[in-house]
């Protein structure tokens, strides 16, 4: 488990002798006397203990050398050392050994996934968090350690066959995740279909895998509660014992109606607090990523106008601010990072609202309350940025509606404290 964090490594000072802070996974800080701080990975290669540089922080920061860590695990479990340049020369091999021998599945798929990742990297992006390229890896180099190679690691390419990749599928649809196993499915397909073209493989061993496996039915409305169980959140929300910065984030959410990835990254600078408004770039709002991509960037910014109660909430959060820290709530344990949208669903759960409600949740039943006090439907569009990729240009602007929504969300964020008090008397008369 990573233990190390921005804060620690910076507040490290160097000692009179080197020495080094754990992270996890084989990786370590190394502090040397004259304060510089460089990045270690300790592995064991044929029986020996030995190790690698990653670089120098600040220059190599933590997220690109657990990122690094991650790599050079995932080319140990494919019996590759990680020393090795990223797309080393396969070394020609005695004319005795098979032809099937001279590549494993295990280096194929390394192969494949650069490959992959490139075609994702050519996708235009602003940001990190504005795509999937980062999580996808990370979700392929753990299905493949936890789940393909430990039956495909040491066999060749071209002697998997579709028992094993039926062996594969049933122990995850055994152990109930079934999007898993979809995944993993839609990416042996496309592994072997790239060994066809690349590699001549002859039999596509993952085609019409999807018959005898089990279907992935895609839920995509996230839990929400119904209006009239509002008071109840609200009265949990101000007896709720765990952290203010997860309670106020939340109250954010049900004031604005923003998407949780918005408020999760929002910084400070994007809130004006004299007009009380909060801007989220067009590029960072989810729904309006290729649609900015089809009128060449001339997409508003998704703007927000605060209620006074949501304006006083964004106060006290930039009040808890910490030197250095980027975004509007940080992290419980990384003040330079982002709050989790796992710590604001825990929360959640641990108020009662387990399977009830989730964050993304609450956006559904802002929209049913609003749409059922009869408010202008393009004042609620608008408030929510759902955009029309046909009529971007014509309707999808938020400065056309700033006062009306403002007067909208005022009236909201009234009746939501009306609600709780109204609640919280009910509950001290009985």
């Amino acid at each position: 488990m990573a233990v190390l964090t921005e804060y620690k490594i910076k507040a490290a000072k160097s000692k009179v002798k080197e020495y080094t802070l754990k992270d996890g996974n084989g990786l370590f800080l190394n502090i040397h006397p004259n304060g510089s701080k460089y990045w270690l990975f300790r592995f064991s290669w044929n029986g020996k203990q030995t190790r690698m540089s990653f670089g120098t922080y600040p220059k190599v920061d933590i997220k690109q050398a657990r990122y690094l860590c991650e790599q050079a695990n995932f080319k140990l479990l494919s019996n590759i050392d990680p020393r090795l340049k990223e797309n080393p020369t396969i070394e020609p091999v005695e004319e005795a050994v098979d032809e099937e021998q001279k590549c494993t599945f295990a280096q194929f798929a390394l192969h494949w996934l650069e490959f992959k990742l490139k075609k994702l990297n050519s996708k235009p992006s602003k940001d990190k968090k504005n795509n999937g390229r980062g999580s996808t890896e990370i979700q392929i180099r753990r299905a493949f350690t936890n789940d393909i190679f430990p039956v495909l690691k040491d066999k060749s390419l071209q002697s998997v066959t579709r028992k094993d990749l039926l062996l594969i599928m049933r122990r995850v649809e055994e152990r109930g995740a079934l999007s898993v196993a979809e995944k993993i499915r839609c990416w042996l397909s496309e592994i072997f279909r790239y060994a066809v073209v690349t590699e001549g493989l002859e039999i596509n061993p993952a085609a019409d895998l999807d018959i005898a496996t089990l279907p992935y039915r895609r839920n995509n409305r996230y839990p929400f509660i119904d209006v009239s169980e509002i008071p109840e959140l609200l009265v949990k929300l101000s007896t709720y014992q765990g952290s203010r910065l997860t309670v106020l984030g939340l109250r954010l959410l049900l004031l604005t109606g923003v998407r949780t990835g918005e408020l999760r990254f929002s910084e400070a600078w994007l809130f004006d607090l004299k007009n009380a408004l909060w801007r989220i770039p067009a590029s960072d709002v989810k729904q309006l990523q290729q649609v900015i991509e089809k009128v060449d960037n001339r997409v508003p910014d998704y703007i927000v106008p605060l209620s006074r109660q949501a304006l006083a909430i964004v106060k006290e959060l930039l009040s808890y601010h910490m030197k250095g820290q980027r975004y509007l709530i940080s992290h419980r344990t990384d003040p330079l990072e982002a709050i989790s949208e796992n710590t604001l669903n825990q929360a959640l759960k641990n108020m009662g609202f387990k399977r009830r409600l989730c964050t993304h949740g609450i956006r559904h039943t802002i929209s049913t309350a609003l749409n059922d006090f009869k408010y202008d439907k393009d004042f609620v569009e608008a408030q929510l940025s759902h955009a029309d990729t046909n009529k971007v240009r014509g309707t999808y602007n938020h400065a056309q509606y700033i006062e009306p929504r403002r007067e909208m969300m005022q009236e909201w964020a009234d009746r939501l404290d009306k609600w709780q008090q109204e609640a919280l008397d009910k509950l001290s008369n009985q």
